[in-house]
């Protein structure tokens, strides 16, 4: 981490009276109070269009793989590679 001098220069603060005036907080206050309202109606329309209960999520189909072993597949395509890279190392040397 590097070394820097200390900042001396005025700093700044938060300044209240910058702040919103009581017209505007109020204003801010109906405006967001409305758009709730009006986001709690879309929604309460939304469910009564489609369904409190939308469609069951269906269970995939299992493949046929799945009932096999894993284990059997893999014993059977490693002596595959073993039997293709013996016959290359027969064949080459």
């Amino acid at each position: 981490m590097s070394v820097t001098s200390k900042h001396t220069g005025p700093n700044k603060h938060y300044d209240p009276s910058l702040d919103l005036t009581n017209e505007q907080r109020h204003r801010f206050t109906r405006v967001a109070n409305k758009a709730a309202d009006n986001r709690a109606r879309k929604q309460a329309l939304n469910k009564q269009e489609h369904g409190v209960v939308h469609d069951p999520v269906e269970e995939p189909i299992k493949d046929n793989r799945e009932s096999q072993p894993n284990w059997l597949r893999v014993i059977i395509w490693s002596s595959v590679i073993g039997l293709l890279w013996g016959w290359i190392l027969f064949m080459t040397g």
